[in-house]
Protein backbone atom coordinates (compact mmCIF):
# COMPACT_ATOMS: atom_id res chain seq x y z
CA UNK A 1 0.00 0.00 0.00
CA UNK A 2 1.24 3.44 -0.34
CA UNK A 3 0.54 6.68 1.50
CA UNK A 4 0.12 9.62 -1.13
CA UNK A 5 -0.25 13.38 -0.33
CA UNK A 6 -0.72 15.47 -3.38
CA UNK A 7 1.76 18.24 -2.09
CA UNK A 8 5.70 18.62 -3.51
CA UNK A 9 8.48 19.67 -1.72
CA UNK A 10 9.86 23.29 -2.64
CA UNK A 11 13.31 23.92 -2.96
CA UNK A 12 13.61 26.50 -5.07
CA UNK A 13 12.35 30.43 -5.11
CA UNK A 14 10.99 29.57 -8.79
CA UNK A 15 8.34 27.32 -7.95
CA UNK A 16 5.01 28.19 -9.88
CA UNK A 17 7.33 29.71 -12.42
CA UNK A 18 7.21 26.74 -14.81
CA UNK A 19 8.44 25.98 -17.96
CA UNK A 20 6.38 24.15 -20.90
CA UNK A 21 7.68 22.83 -24.00
CA UNK A 22 4.62 21.85 -26.11
CA UNK A 23 4.45 19.28 -28.42
CA UNK A 24 5.52 20.73 -31.86
CA UNK A 25 2.80 21.21 -34.29
CA UNK A 26 2.49 18.14 -36.37
CA UNK A 27 0.57 18.99 -40.17
CA UNK A 28 -0.28 14.81 -40.32
CA UNK A 29 -2.16 15.49 -36.48
CA UNK A 30 -5.66 16.77 -36.60
CA UNK A 31 -6.83 17.76 -33.21
CA UNK A 32 -9.00 20.64 -33.03
CA UNK A 33 -11.42 19.45 -35.53
CA UNK A 34 -12.37 16.12 -32.84
CA UNK A 35 -14.17 16.13 -30.57
CA UNK A 36 -13.95 13.68 -27.34
CA UNK A 37 -16.28 10.76 -25.32
CA UNK A 38 -16.82 12.44 -22.87
CA UNK A 39 -16.76 9.12 -20.48
CA UNK A 40 -14.22 7.94 -21.73
CA UNK A 41 -11.84 10.65 -24.38
CA UNK A 42 -11.65 8.54 -27.13
CA UNK A 43 -11.64 10.97 -30.16
CA UNK A 44 -14.55 11.33 -33.03
CA UNK A 45 -14.93 13.77 -36.24
CA UNK A 46 -18.27 14.82 -34.72
CA UNK A 47 -21.03 14.66 -32.20
CA UNK A 48 -23.06 11.53 -34.12
CA UNK A 49 -20.24 9.57 -34.12
CA UNK A 50 -20.11 9.97 -30.23
CA UNK A 51 -23.09 9.31 -29.93
CA UNK A 52 -22.93 6.02 -31.77
CA UNK A 53 -20.27 5.04 -30.22
CA UNK A 54 -21.83 5.56 -26.66
CA UNK A 55 -24.48 3.48 -27.14
CA UNK A 56 -22.17 0.79 -28.27
CA UNK A 57 -19.66 1.23 -25.56
CA UNK A 58 -21.43 3.08 -22.98
CA UNK A 59 -24.66 0.99 -22.95
CA UNK A 60 -25.64 2.27 -19.01
CA UNK A 61 -25.57 5.64 -20.31
CA UNK A 62 -28.31 5.93 -23.00
CA UNK A 63 -29.18 9.03 -21.67
CA UNK A 64 -27.32 11.48 -19.88
CA UNK A 65 -26.85 15.15 -19.22
CA UNK A 66 -24.11 17.56 -19.98
CA UNK A 67 -23.66 20.44 -17.60
CA UNK A 68 -20.27 22.47 -19.17
CA UNK A 69 -19.64 20.06 -21.39
CA UNK A 70 -19.22 17.78 -18.44
CA UNK A 71 -21.36 14.63 -18.59
CA UNK A 72 -22.71 14.80 -14.92
CA UNK A 73 -24.19 11.83 -12.52
CA UNK A 74 -27.06 11.94 -10.24
CA UNK A 75 -26.29 15.09 -8.33
CA UNK A 76 -24.08 17.51 -8.78
CA UNK A 77 -23.27 20.81 -8.51
CA UNK A 78 -21.66 23.54 -10.13
CA UNK A 79 -20.88 27.25 -9.04
CA UNK A 80 -22.40 28.40 -12.45
CA UNK A 81 -23.92 26.68 -15.40
CA UNK A 82 -23.06 27.99 -18.78
CA UNK A 83 -24.93 25.23 -20.97
CA UNK A 84 -26.59 22.26 -20.30
CA UNK A 85 -27.14 19.49 -22.72
CA UNK A 86 -29.81 16.87 -22.39
CA UNK A 87 -29.25 13.93 -24.51
CA UNK A 88 -31.69 10.89 -25.29
CA UNK A 89 -30.79 7.67 -27.40
CA UNK A 90 -33.53 5.45 -28.02
CA UNK A 91 -35.62 8.63 -27.54
CA UNK A 92 -38.70 6.56 -29.23
CA UNK A 93 -39.18 5.41 -25.56
CA UNK A 94 -38.63 7.77 -22.81
CA UNK A 95 -40.00 10.59 -22.02
CA UNK A 96 -38.57 13.83 -20.55
CA UNK A 97 -39.61 15.95 -17.77
CA UNK A 98 -37.63 19.03 -16.85
CA UNK A 99 -38.17 20.82 -13.26
CA UNK A 100 -36.35 23.89 -12.48
CA UNK A 101 -37.41 25.34 -9.25
CA UNK A 102 -40.23 23.72 -8.83
CA UNK A 103 -41.66 25.00 -12.09
CA UNK A 104 -42.46 22.46 -15.09
CA UNK A 105 -40.58 23.57 -18.13
CA UNK A 106 -41.87 22.03 -21.85
CA UNK A 107 -39.38 21.09 -23.45
CA UNK A 108 -38.66 19.49 -27.09
CA UNK A 109 -36.01 18.92 -29.55
CA UNK A 110 -35.46 20.37 -32.65
CA UNK A 111 -33.06 17.74 -33.39
CA UNK A 112 -34.80 14.46 -32.74
CA UNK A 113 -35.44 10.76 -34.51
CA UNK A 114 -36.00 7.69 -33.58
CA UNK A 115 -33.13 6.91 -32.42
CA UNK A 116 -32.22 10.04 -30.23
CA UNK A 117 -32.91 13.21 -29.46
CA UNK A 118 -30.72 16.23 -28.32
CA UNK A 119 -31.75 19.15 -26.16
CA UNK A 120 -30.50 22.90 -25.32
CA UNK A 121 -32.17 23.92 -22.19
CA UNK A 122 -30.98 27.46 -23.11
CA UNK A 123 -33.62 27.71 -25.74
CA UNK A 124 -36.26 26.97 -23.43
CA UNK A 125 -35.33 28.70 -20.27
CA UNK A 126 -32.79 31.53 -18.91
CA UNK A 127 -30.66 28.88 -16.21
CA UNK A 128 -28.45 31.21 -15.16
CA UNK A 129 -29.86 32.09 -11.89
CA UNK A 130 -31.50 28.94 -11.12
CA UNK A 131 -31.35 27.12 -8.07
CA UNK A 132 -32.50 23.58 -8.82
CA UNK A 133 -32.85 21.69 -11.99
CA UNK A 134 -34.10 18.30 -11.43
CA UNK A 135 -34.54 16.29 -15.00
CA UNK A 136 -36.51 13.08 -15.60
CA UNK A 137 -36.09 10.39 -18.11
CA UNK A 138 -39.27 8.12 -17.73
CA UNK A 139 -39.41 4.47 -19.83
CA UNK A 140 -42.10 2.37 -19.24
CA UNK A 141 -40.13 0.40 -16.63
CA UNK A 142 -38.48 2.62 -14.54
CA UNK A 143 -37.55 6.16 -14.14
CA UNK A 144 -33.94 7.73 -14.13
CA UNK A 145 -33.53 11.13 -12.06
CA UNK A 146 -30.70 13.72 -12.41
CA UNK A 147 -30.20 16.52 -9.59
CA UNK A 148 -28.40 19.67 -11.40
CA UNK A 149 -27.35 22.35 -8.38
CA UNK A 150 -26.09 25.63 -9.17
CA UNK A 151 -25.00 27.22 -5.86
CA UNK A 152 -21.29 27.37 -4.45
CA UNK A 153 -19.17 24.01 -3.63
CA UNK A 154 -20.33 22.63 -0.91
CA UNK A 155 -17.76 22.33 2.12
CA UNK A 156 -17.79 19.49 4.90
CA UNK A 157 -16.41 20.92 8.15
CA UNK A 158 -17.09 18.11 10.89
CA UNK A 159 -14.51 16.38 12.48
CA UNK A 160 -16.72 13.30 13.36
CA UNK A 161 -16.80 12.41 9.66
CA UNK A 162 -12.98 13.37 9.31
CA UNK A 163 -12.54 11.35 12.32
CA UNK A 164 -14.52 8.22 10.72
CA UNK A 165 -12.48 8.76 7.21
CA UNK A 166 -9.43 8.03 9.09
CA UNK A 167 -10.50 5.41 11.14
CA UNK A 168 -11.35 3.62 8.08
CA UNK A 169 -7.51 4.16 6.32
CA UNK A 170 -5.96 3.49 9.61
CA UNK A 171 -7.39 -0.01 9.66
CA UNK A 172 -6.84 -0.45 6.05
CA UNK A 173 -2.86 0.15 6.76
CA UNK A 174 -2.94 -2.15 9.48
CA UNK A 175 -4.72 -4.61 7.98
CA UNK A 176 -7.07 -5.12 9.63
CA UNK A 177 -11.09 -5.96 8.61
CA UNK A 178 -13.02 -3.36 7.71
CA UNK A 179 -16.89 -3.99 8.03
CA UNK A 180 -18.81 -2.49 5.45
CA UNK A 181 -22.61 -3.29 6.31
CA UNK A 182 -21.42 -1.68 9.45
CA UNK A 183 -19.99 1.78 7.66
CA UNK A 184 -23.22 1.62 5.55
CA UNK A 185 -24.95 1.73 8.47
CA UNK A 186 -23.52 4.01 10.67
CA UNK A 187 -23.56 6.81 7.68
CA UNK A 188 -27.80 6.29 7.44
CA UNK A 189 -28.06 6.37 10.83
CA UNK A 190 -26.75 9.40 11.85
CA UNK A 191 -28.11 12.06 11.36
CA UNK A 192 -25.76 12.83 8.72
CA UNK A 193 -27.70 16.12 6.15
CA UNK A 194 -27.97 14.49 2.11
CA UNK A 195 -24.23 16.70 1.59
CA UNK A 196 -22.42 14.82 4.13
CA UNK A 197 -23.90 11.38 3.42
CA UNK A 198 -22.75 11.84 0.00
CA UNK A 199 -19.41 12.89 1.21
CA UNK A 200 -18.84 9.95 3.26
CA UNK A 201 -20.46 7.40 0.95
CA UNK A 202 -17.79 8.78 -1.51
CA UNK A 203 -14.66 7.78 0.77
CA UNK A 204 -16.56 4.86 1.50
CA UNK A 205 -16.59 3.89 -2.48
CA UNK A 206 -12.83 4.80 -2.61
CA UNK A 207 -11.63 2.50 0.28
CA UNK A 208 -14.11 -0.31 -0.88
CA UNK A 209 -12.27 0.19 -4.62
CA UNK A 210 -9.12 0.11 -2.80
CA UNK A 211 -10.06 -3.77 -1.31
CA UNK A 212 -11.23 -4.67 -4.73
CA UNK A 213 -9.57 -5.90 -8.04
CA UNK A 214 -10.43 -6.34 -11.72
CA UNK A 215 -13.77 -4.60 -12.65
CA UNK A 216 -15.22 -4.78 -9.21
CA UNK A 217 -12.61 -2.07 -8.37
CA UNK A 218 -13.32 -0.10 -11.33
CA UNK A 219 -17.16 0.48 -10.93
CA UNK A 220 -16.35 1.66 -7.50
CA UNK A 221 -13.94 3.80 -7.85
CA UNK A 222 -15.88 5.63 -10.53
CA UNK A 223 -19.00 5.89 -7.73
CA UNK A 224 -16.20 7.47 -5.97
CA UNK A 225 -15.24 9.91 -8.60
CA UNK A 226 -18.63 10.86 -9.24
CA UNK A 227 -19.70 11.38 -5.58
CA UNK A 228 -16.91 13.51 -4.08
CA UNK A 229 -16.65 15.45 -7.18
CA UNK A 230 -18.69 18.55 -6.39
CA UNK A 231 -16.51 18.51 -2.66
CA UNK A 232 -13.15 18.73 -4.49
CA UNK A 233 -12.15 21.67 -3.80
CA UNK A 234 -8.46 22.79 -4.12
CA UNK A 235 -5.71 20.89 -1.69
CA UNK A 236 -8.18 19.12 -0.37
CA UNK A 237 -8.93 14.85 0.17
CA UNK A 238 -11.98 14.55 -2.17
CA UNK A 239 -9.89 16.78 -4.67
CA UNK A 240 -7.09 14.41 -4.15
CA UNK A 241 -9.31 11.25 -4.61
CA UNK A 242 -10.66 12.79 -8.00
CA UNK A 243 -7.53 13.25 -9.22
CA UNK A 244 -6.52 10.13 -8.61
CA UNK A 245 -9.21 8.64 -10.59
CA UNK A 246 -8.35 10.77 -13.14
CA UNK A 247 -5.03 9.16 -13.22
CA UNK A 248 -6.06 5.80 -12.98
CA UNK A 249 -8.66 5.51 -15.77
CA UNK A 250 -6.56 7.98 -18.35
CA UNK A 251 -8.94 10.86 -18.05
CA UNK A 252 -6.51 13.28 -18.84
CA UNK A 253 -8.38 15.39 -20.05
CA UNK A 254 -10.69 16.31 -17.04
CA UNK A 255 -7.23 15.70 -14.92
CA UNK A 256 -5.85 18.90 -16.59
CA UNK A 257 -9.08 20.79 -16.25
CA UNK A 258 -8.51 19.98 -12.09
CA UNK A 259 -4.68 20.68 -12.27
CA UNK A 260 -4.88 23.75 -14.06
CA UNK A 261 -4.02 26.55 -11.12
CA UNK A 262 -2.32 23.80 -8.97
CA UNK A 263 1.38 23.85 -10.29
CA UNK A 264 2.57 23.63 -6.64
CA UNK A 265 0.95 20.15 -6.51
CA UNK A 266 2.25 16.51 -7.62
CA UNK A 267 -0.50 15.44 -9.91
CA UNK A 268 0.28 19.01 -11.96
CA UNK A 269 3.32 17.54 -12.62
CA UNK A 270 2.08 13.65 -13.32
CA UNK A 271 -0.65 15.77 -15.57
CA UNK A 272 1.65 17.49 -17.54
CA UNK A 273 3.77 14.30 -18.03
CA UNK A 274 0.44 12.50 -19.04
CA UNK A 275 -0.37 15.31 -21.65
CA UNK A 276 2.95 17.27 -23.09
CA UNK A 277 5.50 14.09 -24.12
CA UNK A 278 8.11 17.32 -23.58
CA UNK A 279 6.86 18.56 -20.38
CA UNK A 280 10.21 19.11 -17.81
CA UNK A 281 10.27 19.29 -14.30
CA UNK A 282 11.03 22.85 -12.96
CA UNK A 283 14.43 23.26 -11.30
CA UNK A 284 14.27 22.58 -7.86
CA UNK A 285 11.31 20.12 -7.02
CA UNK A 286 11.39 16.43 -6.29
CA UNK A 287 9.24 14.16 -5.40
CA UNK A 288 9.13 13.18 -1.62
CA UNK A 289 8.03 10.20 0.35
CA UNK A 290 4.58 11.84 2.36
CA UNK A 291 4.49 10.76 5.99
CA UNK A 292 0.60 11.21 5.80
CA UNK A 293 -2.19 11.38 2.97
CA UNK A 294 -4.54 9.64 0.86
CA UNK A 295 -4.22 5.77 0.41
CA UNK A 296 -3.22 4.47 -3.06
CA UNK A 297 -2.83 1.34 -4.67
CA UNK A 298 1.19 0.17 -4.61
CA UNK A 299 1.30 0.00 -8.20
CA UNK A 300 -0.32 3.51 -8.92
CA UNK A 301 2.57 5.03 -6.12
CA UNK A 302 4.88 3.04 -8.00
CA UNK A 303 4.04 5.17 -11.03
CA UNK A 304 3.67 8.46 -9.80
CA UNK A 305 7.22 7.93 -8.30
CA UNK A 306 8.67 6.84 -11.79
CA UNK A 307 7.50 9.86 -13.06
CA UNK A 308 9.38 11.35 -10.97
CA UNK A 309 12.80 9.78 -11.62
CA UNK A 310 11.55 10.03 -15.52
CA UNK A 311 12.11 13.97 -15.10
CA UNK A 312 15.54 13.40 -13.02
CA UNK A 313 16.66 11.10 -15.84
CA UNK A 314 17.04 7.82 -13.74
CA UNK A 315 17.15 5.77 -16.42
CA UNK A 316 17.71 2.31 -14.64
CA UNK A 317 14.57 3.36 -12.11
CA UNK A 318 12.27 3.87 -14.67
CA UNK A 319 13.37 0.61 -16.29
CA UNK A 320 13.36 -1.08 -13.43
CA UNK A 321 9.39 -0.40 -12.59
CA UNK A 322 8.48 -0.92 -16.01
CA UNK A 323 10.23 -4.38 -16.39
CA UNK A 324 8.60 -4.76 -13.23
CA UNK A 325 4.77 -4.23 -13.58
CA UNK A 326 4.80 -5.04 -17.17
CA UNK A 327 5.40 -8.12 -16.21
CA UNK A 328 3.11 -8.59 -13.34
CA UNK A 329 0.18 -6.58 -15.17
CA UNK A 330 0.53 -8.64 -18.47
CA UNK A 331 0.06 -12.05 -16.87
CA UNK A 332 -2.54 -10.99 -14.19
CA UNK A 333 -5.66 -12.61 -14.79
CA UNK A 334 -7.15 -8.96 -13.90
CA UNK A 335 -4.90 -6.79 -16.41
CA UNK A 336 -5.27 -3.16 -15.42
CA UNK A 337 -4.99 -1.75 -19.14
CA UNK A 338 -5.15 1.48 -17.81
CA UNK A 339 -2.15 1.54 -15.92
CA UNK A 340 -0.17 -0.98 -18.74
CA UNK A 341 -0.90 1.98 -21.07
CA UNK A 342 0.68 4.50 -18.83
CA UNK A 343 3.92 1.98 -18.31
CA UNK A 344 4.33 1.68 -21.66
CA UNK A 345 3.40 5.22 -22.22
CA UNK A 346 6.72 6.11 -19.60
CA UNK A 347 9.03 3.81 -21.39
CA UNK A 348 8.46 4.57 -24.74
CA UNK A 349 9.01 8.50 -23.23
CA UNK A 350 12.63 7.09 -21.78
CA UNK A 351 13.67 5.42 -25.23
CA UNK A 352 12.75 8.72 -26.79
CA UNK A 353 14.07 11.30 -24.75
CA UNK A 354 16.70 9.73 -22.22
CA UNK A 355 18.35 7.62 -24.38
CA UNK A 356 17.71 8.30 -28.01
CA UNK A 357 16.45 4.71 -28.54
CA UNK A 358 15.74 2.72 -31.66
CA UNK A 359 12.93 4.26 -33.20
CA UNK A 360 11.07 1.08 -34.37
CA UNK A 361 11.51 -0.29 -30.99
CA UNK A 362 9.58 3.13 -29.99
CA UNK A 363 6.88 2.72 -32.10
CA UNK A 364 6.58 -0.78 -30.92
CA UNK A 365 6.01 0.91 -27.83
CA UNK A 366 3.85 3.50 -28.79
CA UNK A 367 1.63 0.67 -30.63
CA UNK A 368 0.91 -0.71 -27.57
CA UNK A 369 -0.78 1.77 -25.94
CA UNK A 370 -4.51 1.33 -26.38
CA UNK A 371 -5.60 4.33 -24.63
CA UNK A 372 -7.46 6.49 -26.90
CA UNK A 373 -5.66 10.08 -24.83
CA UNK A 374 -1.81 9.09 -26.72
CA UNK A 375 -3.11 7.82 -30.07
CA UNK A 376 -2.10 11.57 -30.74
CA UNK A 377 1.20 11.53 -29.57
CA UNK A 378 1.81 7.82 -31.06
CA UNK A 379 0.79 9.26 -34.51
CA UNK A 380 2.92 12.56 -33.97
CA UNK A 381 6.14 10.30 -33.75
CA UNK A 382 5.02 7.77 -36.40
CA UNK A 383 4.42 10.89 -38.73
CA UNK A 384 7.23 12.88 -37.70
Amino acid sequence: MGIFSDTIEEQSELIGQLEEIRLAKNPHVIILKTKQCPLCEECFANEKQILQHILKNHRDHKQFVKVNNVIVNSHEFFESIDSLDIIVADSSSCKITVIVDGKNIPVSSDNKTNEYCSIDLREHIDIRDKKQILIQFTYPSKTNEIFIYQNKMPKIDSRTIFSKIDEIQARLIRNEPVDWNALQLYIRSNNFNELEQRYLNGFYEYFYAYTLTGRDSDKHYESAYSLLCPFAAPKTTAATVVKFVCMKFNWIGRLRNMIENEADTIFYHVGMFLSQPEYKLPSGMKYSSPTDGLLIEDQEEAFIRTVFDYFSGKNEDVEGFTEKYLCRNQQSVFRDQNFIDRAYLIKARKERYLICGVRKEIQYLYDQISSPYYKAESEAFKNG
